[in-house]
Parts: C-alpha cells; sequence; structure tokens
C-alpha cells in the first residue's frame, strides 16, 4: 500500500522521505520488521520504541512514525513521520491497511469491570439461534467459523485487532463482540473501529495498579461511549447501559446516539425482568422489552448473570435479533468456560471454579453459592501480584464475611513474594473477623485447594476464586501448567471420591 494513501485524511508532518513509499506491513515490534515494513514506534510500559528505530531501518523498514522527534532520531532516515499520538497513529493506518473492515460489519463491544465475557458468550450464543455467523475477540480466546485462536490479551493491540476484523469479514463473518478492557481503551486500541453498539456492565475496583485511582479507571471505561462509539461511521449507534450500577447513567452520558437501559428488576429500565426464578437449576423469568414480552430460561446461576442476559438481550434485539433466536440462544449456552463452572463429583459436593478477583465479583459469586448450599461453603482465594494491591483486605473481608471456611492462597504472584500478598489479604479477614479468626493460609495453591476437598462433607459447597478458564500460574518471571480445574478433579481424587 502506499503510505499517502494509509495516511490520508490524518494529521501528520513528513519530516523527510517520500510520501509514495510502499509500505509492505505495520508492525510496532522491531523484532517483526521485514523488508519495506511500517514501524510505528509506541511508548510501552516497559520500554519505548523510539529507542529501537534504528534497528528497524536495519532491518529494512521503509517508514519511521515517531510520536517524539529528537537529536538522535532526526537523523538521516529513509521516510520519516512525526505524528501526535503514536497509539492513535497505529490504530489509524491499521484501519486503513485492512480496508476498514468493520464498516461492513455489525460490531459491539463490551466494557466493565465484570461480566464481559460472559455477556460476549451469550451475545455469540443468540447469533447462532439467528443462524448468523458470529466473531469473538476476549479474555479466553478469539473464535469464529469453529475455530479458536489463544487471546494474549483480553483486547489485542490496535494492528492485531483490525487484522482479526478483516480475517473474520473475508471468512462470512456477521457480526463481531469484543471484549474491551480499560488498558484497550487508555491505549486507543479500539479508535477507528465502526461500532454498532456499545454495552456497560458494572463498574467496581480493578486495575488501580495502572489507572492509580477510580476516577481515572472511570474516564477510561467511558472513552468507549464518548470516543470510540460516537466517532464510528454507523449510521444507527446504541450504547446501552446497566441501570442498576451507580455509574450506569454517567458512563454514557456524553454518547450522542440512542441510549438504552436495562435493569434485573427496575421498570424504569428498557430491559428489565419479572416473575424472576433463581435455583441451583439455572435462572426462569420473564423479560419486558420495548418489543413485547417474553419468557428466557438459562442455565447460568445467580442474579449477576440475570443482569449479563439482560444485557446481551437488550444488544442482540436492537441490533436486528428476533425474540425467537433471543429466546434459543439464552437457553442453549449451558456454561461459560472459568465461570461458576463446576466439577463434578461422587461426594454430593458443590465444586466450583470461578474467575471472581475483583472483590464485588467475589461478593456476587459467594452470596450466590452460600444461598443454594445446604452446608458449609469453604473458600479458597488469592491475589495477583504486581497488581492492584488495595483490593487485597477487601477481597479478604468479603471472603470471611460470606464463607465458613476460608483457605489464603496464591494466585499469580509474578514478581512479588507470595506471603507478602496473603499478608495483605489477612488484614481484611482479621478487621472482619477479628485477631483471633479462624482460616486456612497455605501459600501452595494445588495444596489449599486439597485441604478443601479433604475437610469437605456432604452438602458443602467449594469456590476457587481467581483463575476460572486460565490454564497457568506465573510465578516469578516463570509460567507454569496450573489449572484449577484440572486440580480440582486431581484433588478431589486425591481426598478419595471420583469426579466426572
Amino acid at each position: 500500500m502506499n503510505l499517502n494513501d494509509l495516511l490520508k485524511g490524518y494529521d501528520f508532518k513528513l519530516i523527510n522521505g517520500d510520501k509514495n513509499t510502499r509500505v509492505s506491513d505495520i508492525t510496532y515490534s522491531s523484532k517483526e520488521v521485514k523488508r519495506n515494513s511500517l514501524f510505528v514506534a509506541i511508548k510501552g510500559e516497559k520500554s519505548d520504541g523510539h529507542k529501537f528505530i534504528n534497528d528497524a531501518e536495519k532491518k529494512g523498514a521503509s517508514v519511521l512514525v515517531l510520536q517524539d522527534l529528537n537529536k538522535e532520531n532526526k537523523g538521516k532516515h529513509n521516510t520519516l513521520i512525526k505524528v501526535k499520538d503514536s497509539l492513535d497513529a497505529l490504530a489509524y493506518m491499521s484501519a486503513r491497511f485492512y480496508g476498514d473492515p468493520t464498516k461492513d460489519i455489525k460490531v459491539c463491544a463490551v466494557t466493565g469491570t465484570n461480566g464481559k465475557t460472559t455477556v460476549t458468550y451469550i451475545i455469540e450464543s443468540i447469533w447462532k439461534g439467528e443462524n448468523q455467523i458470529a466473531g469473538v475477540i476476549g479474555t479466553i480466546n478469539n473464535r469464529f467459523n469453529e475455530k479458536q485462536y489463544p487471546s494474549a490479551l483480553t483486547t489485542p493491540l490496535s494492528k492485531e485487532l483490525q487484522e482479526l476484523f478483516s480475517q473474520m469479514k473475508k471468512s462470512g463473518v456477521q457480526n463481531v463482540v469484543v471484549e474491551a478492557s480499560s488498558h484497550a481503551l487508555d491505549k486507543k486500541r479500539l479508535n477507528y473501529t465502526n461500532l454498532d453498539s456499545a454495552v456497560f456492565t458494572n463498574l467496581t475496583q480493578d486495575h488501580l495498579d495502572y489507572h492509580k485511582d477510580f476516577d481515572s479507571y472511570f474516564e477510561a471505561k467511558k472513552r468507549l461511549f464518548s470516543d470510540v462509539l460516537n466517532d464510528s461511521n454507523k449510521t444507527r449507534k446504541y450504547a446501552i447501559s446497566n441501570y442498576d450500577d451507580p455509574n450506569g447513567i454517567r458512563i454514557i452520558k456524553d454518547f450522542r446516539g440512542e441510549k438504552l437501559y436495562y435493569s434485573v428488576d427496575n421498570p424504569k429500565a428498557h430491559f428489565y425482568a419479572r416473575n424472576i426464578e433463581i435455583t441451583t437449576k439455572g435462572i426462569k423469568a420473564e423479560v419486558v422489552t420495548p418489543d413485547g414480552t417474553m419468557e428466557i430460561r438459562s442455565e447460568l446461576l445467580g442474579r449477576h448473570n440475570l443482569s449479563n442476559i439482560l444485557a446481551s438481550i437488550a444488544n442482540t434485539m436492537l441490533l436486528g435479533a428476533s425474540k425467537d433466536s433471543i429466546k434459543k440462544g439464552v437457553a442453549s449456552l449451558k456454561n461459560v468456560p472459568g465461570r461458576l463452572e463446576r466439577v463434578q463429583n461422587s461426594r454430593g459436593i458443590n465444586i466450583f471454579v470461578d474467575y471472581a478477583h475483583t472483590p464485588d465479583a467475589l461478593s456476587s459469586v459467594l452470596k450466590l453459592t452460600k444461598s443454594l448450599c445446604t452446608g458449609r461453603l469453604i473458600v479458597v482465594f488469592g491475589c495477583g501480584g504486581d497488581r492492584d494491591a488495595e483490593k487485597r483486605p477487601m477481597m479478604g473481608g468479603v471472603a470471611a464475611r460470606l464463607g465458613d471456611i476460608v483457605i489464603v492462597t496464591s494466585d499469580n504472584p509474578r514478581t512479588e513474594e507470595p506471603e507478602k500478598i496473603i499478608f495483605d489479604i489477612e488484614k481484611g479477614i482479621k478487621e472482619e473477623l477479628g485477631e483471633d479468626s479462624n482460616y486456612y493460609k497455605i501459600t501452595d495453591r494445588y495444596e489449599a485447594i486439597l485441604k478443601a476437598t479433604e475437610i469437605s462433607v456432604e452438602n458443602d459447597t467449594i469456590v476457587v476464586a481467581g483463575k476460572g478458564h486460565e490454564d497457568y500460574q506465573i510465578i516469578g518471571d516463570k509460567t507454569i501448567h496450573f489449572d484449577d480445574r484440572e486440580m480440582c478433579r486431581k484433588a478431589a481424587e486425591e481426598a478419595g471420591y471420583s469426579t466426572n
């Protein structure tokens, strides 16, 4: 592609070189540069791409795009472009390079602290019920046309994101749903994506290691509506927000298109439920919509999943799904990997693995499981290292308040000492139960799970929280295989009862 075509309509300055330079591909990694690559120097959290421009040029980059220009990088280069924001420029050029793929397919983005993954699964299931081809980009994997691809990030960088959109479009995908993380929105990964709709689930404390304070976290999430959705070239656009969340109205305030709300049971919302039944078998409810009512059944558990279902119904109905397809799609989704995923066993013990890694998510999961179990609630959890430390005592307090037996263990300690993380969690437990509170402290995660299975009896419920679908554990600079679901089955067998 010609550089001039790639940057057409974008604000840039040609420092030296030729605007008609041929570009064979785009990259922000000097390791991936090939002959005639366009290299975008972006500032990462650990390294600055501006330090690698000479490496990129030596490997054959025909164009360098920089945000910062100084004596070191202002020398003689093939073609040198100066932009105000290299992350935004990367997103713009990526969309242009791949032919602006989102202008021809329906695209929904989902943001919020909790529930994003579940909502994408429900939306995907509904579109399948409509006999439409759906694509999903998210935390667990990226998938379309019955194929799954590993997902390194909840939301890929803009180059990979636009490439995925392009691949989906070429393979016949009609509807795409994307998880939009706060990091991705802050780093402009979704810029120049033509969204048809955006969904807000909820907002509670998370990622403050990155955003520093809750207001900054809120502002990052808000960008999905105030910037990305507003800037979309689609003719009709929808902002769909959770009326039950304190931030639900505020977060879409600056969106200029149609705003609609969903609520579990508040009739002031456009979409809400009534005659609700939530049991160990799932959810049954009558859903009220602007287009009439429908009865839905789902095998997903809990009030929080009813909220996720309502968000999904609102989105798909507004984008053209029929009531029959919605009912079929909601009913056919049996579970979401690592979200209250049950580990079967022969002892009558409910063992669930869940991704809950924030105070609010842990509270929702434990409230639900406590309301459904007739025995004791045994909670196994830890907190990630090198991440928001403020939530550790909060999660300890939640577990102590709602669990009958608490076992504190490691999650992904990363470069932190696991014992230090556990010590932070203990503060919340002791604040809730007192200095003489009784709980287990087992650093080895498998041993903690094993202890839970060994002390459990019939009708008890075990919740292993924090990692969900993840099949790894990060300890120091090493990543080892570790899957809570596998470990629960192994521990159950070691404790003397079978699983299937």
